[in-house]
């Protein structure tokens, strides 16, 4: 059974995601989730850098297209709209885009959770977006990349202060809950 497919217990189907905010709670199940969405980006410091570019594009411009609370959100993130309008409309990018890339991992966490509860659904889309977000800027620190224009320490300090804290929580959250979810008890 695919870890993005329903499990059963006690007799009621309860999806993956559903299940984790259950049990984890909203901030785990996004660090969680987080993880899984970035280890779908290339290893390769450049290509991932450019992935997660992309990746934050088309989720930003989808969010400004969507209600109140992801236009406020990509509002928030990026004010620049200019940076990000018309993404979804340009080619896509086979390892973004693709099956098993970022933004089908990152789809296949949350639709169905979209189906029974759209609203937490959005807020944990928003939240792994603001993640990767911090990761392309963190990875654009001095390469002076035309494609990622932000004042890296401003961000880092105002916008990103828990940055280091939540790359440090991933290992441990994701342990935990595969260790929950799966029954392992290594």
């Amino acid at each position: 059974m695919s870890r993005y497919s329903r499990s059963r217990e006690a007799g009621q189907e309860e999806f993956f995601t559903a299940k984790i905010l259950r049990l984890f709670g909203f901030d785990d199940a996004a660090v969680y989730i987080y993880a899984l969405v970035s280890s779908r980006f290339s290893t390769d410091s450049r290509a991932g850098f450019k992935e997660r570019i992309q990746f934050v594009r088309e989720e930003l411009d989808a969010a400004s297209q969507g209600d109140r609370y992801a236009r406020d959100f990509a509002e928030w993130l990026e004010p620049n709209g200019a940076w990000y309008q018309g993404a979804m409309r340009e080619r896509a990018s086979y390892p973004v885009d693709g099956p098993g890339g970022p933004q089908m991992t990152l789809l296949a966490s949350l639709l169905p959770l979209m189906r029974t509860d759209a609203e937490t659904a959005m807020k944990l889309r928003c939240r792994i977006v603001k993640y990767v977000f911090d990761d392309m800027v963190a990875l654009s620190e001095g390469r002076g990349d035309p494609d990622c224009l932000f004042d890296v320490d401003f961000y880092m300090q105002e916008m990103a202060p828990d940055y280091g804290e939540v790359r440090d929580r991933v290992a441990g959250v994701v342990l935990r809950i595969g260790r929950v979810m799966h029954g392992s008890q290594d």
